[in-house]
């Protein structure tokens, strides 16, 4: 029985108060829309963390299409509160019922205010998950860039190998000293000696006379050569192989021939022999000794 009285009293009271229920009509379409909203700005505010481009599109459309709803509503909704106003204040005239016409052209133009106003937030929306990708396109070139550079500093920071140049190319320079010359005395000739002398610094003795072989000439087969015996000291410089070189050191002893007959690793090998001098032959400049 309560229950009766109470829903009749509501039935009472809406219909002594209908701008109450146009109120509370506009009331809940404004809450629909500000839920609607509210979706639309979460998926904006995580678009960068969720799935594939083609499904953030498709779950942004369908909440888009929502907040259009939403919005229509709540807009025909305060039209309807807006017009009982009107009418309630406006003096108690009959007036005639809005024709199809009219009420046609108020929802065509309800539409279209509400497609002029969500428009660019659609376009702005779009525009915003492509902005954010290129962001995030850009942030990870960037890291790649830095990755590179940090790579390129840490190799540059590195020490160097030292680049070890080869060394050139030396012809071999003759020992400054050589060993005492070797010599051999020829068969079936009493008085000829075969030696092996190369640059010293050190006279060599062969057969009777000592000899100092300063210099040789390998490019050019030259030698210079030094005789002494004694106080008696002769020497010819720029030696030719198988020149005969004559030494005179008087006395009544028989001339000295010194020939060279090959030049090998700097060393001069030739022959020392006591014989006449044949007329003609070449013989040492005569010198005293420590000149």
């Amino acid at each position: 029985m309560l229950e009766t009285d109470t829903a009749d009293a509501s039935a009472e009271f809406r219909r002594l108060r209908p701008d109450h229920e146009l109120w509370l009509a506009m009331r809940t379409a404004h809450s629909q829309l500000v839920e609607a909203t509210g979706v639309v700005d979460e998926l904006i505010a995580r678009a960068p963390d969720g799935g594939t481009p083609s499904e953030e599109n498709r779950v942004m459309a369908v909440a888009v299409g929502q907040q259009c709803a939403a919005f229509q509503d709540y807009v025909e909704a305060r039209l309807s509160f807006a017009e009982f106003l009107l009418s309630r204040n406006s003096p108690a005239e009959p007036s005639p019922p809005p024709s199809w016409l009219a009420r046609t052209a108020s929802r065509y133009a309800v539409a279209a205010l509400t497609i002029a106003l969500l428009c660019p937030a659609l376009f702005g929306v779009a525009y915003l998950l492509q902005a954010r990708k290129q962001f995030r396109d850009l942030e990870a070139a960037r890291d790649t860039m830095n990755t590179i550079v940090s790579q390129v500093r840490s190799q540059a920071a590195a020490p160097k190998a030292e680049l070890v140049k080869p060394p050139a190319a030396q012809l071999p320079t003759p020992p400054r000293t050589a060993p005492a010359a070797t010599q051999r005395k020829k068969p079936g000739a009493p008085s000829s000696y075969e030696f092996t002398l190369g640059p010293a610094s050190r006279w060599a003795r062969v057969g009777p006379v000592q000899v100092l072989v300063p210099k040789v000439d390998r490019e050019r087969n030259r030698f210079d050569l030094f005789v002494r015996r004694g106080d008696l000291q002769y020497e010819k410089k720029q030696v030719r192989l198988h020149e005969a070189v004559w030494i005179d050191f008087g006395g009544g002893s028989a001339p000295v021939r010194v020939m060279a007959d090959r030049i090998l690793r700097y060393e001069v090998h030739g022959s020392l022999s006591s014989a006449p001098r044949p007329r003609g032959g070449v013989a040492l400049t005569r010198q005293q000794p420590g000149d």
